[in-house]
């Protein structure tokens, strides 16, 4: 009498012998399923390259406006203390020519006339954008006149 319990464990294992060697073929699935990964890999890197590229340009027209907003906020205050001038004082306010850096990319001309009791002092302010926006210089003119007795 031969027990289970007493059998070699090689009833477990399917053993397949033949004369020639067994070659294993893929399955039609699995080439096609190899396929499939290459496209959607492909499909996924273009994905992602358009998503960086949207990125980048939306930080880059909010730098360019951010620092416009900033360029045009030094230089109106810049000018508005140079203006404020021929209103407080305009008796103080004489004849002449000034060049003022008002920031790291903006410049002020700052021109006093007197001419009798009329005061006026002009303020021609340039500042150029960042270079997002091709480093293109902006101009601010303003004047401004006080009366003097």
């Amino acid at each position: 009498m031969y027990d289970v319990a007493m059998r070699p464990l090689s009833f477990l294992f399917v053993v397949r012998r033949s004369s020639r060697p067994h070659a294993v073929s893929p399955s039609p699935y699995t080439c096609e399923r190899r396929g499939r990964v290459l496209v959607e890999c492909c499909v996924s890197m273009v994905l992602l390259a358009y998503a960086g590229a949207l990125a980048l340009v939306v930080s880059a027209g909010t730098t360019h406006l951010v620092d416009a907003s900033r360029q045009h906020d030094v230089v109106l205050r810049t000018a508005t203390a140079q203006l404020s001038r021929a209103l407080s004082t305009p008796c103080l306010v004489s004849g002449a020519v000034a060049r003022e850096a008002a920031g790291p990319r903006a410049v002020l001309d700052v021109v006093s006339t007197d001419q009798h009791q009329v005061r006026t002092i002009t303020v021609d302010a340039w500042w150029q954008a960042s270079a997002f926006a091709h480093g293109a210089w902006h101009r601010h003119a303003t004047t401004v006149s006080g009366w003097c007795e």
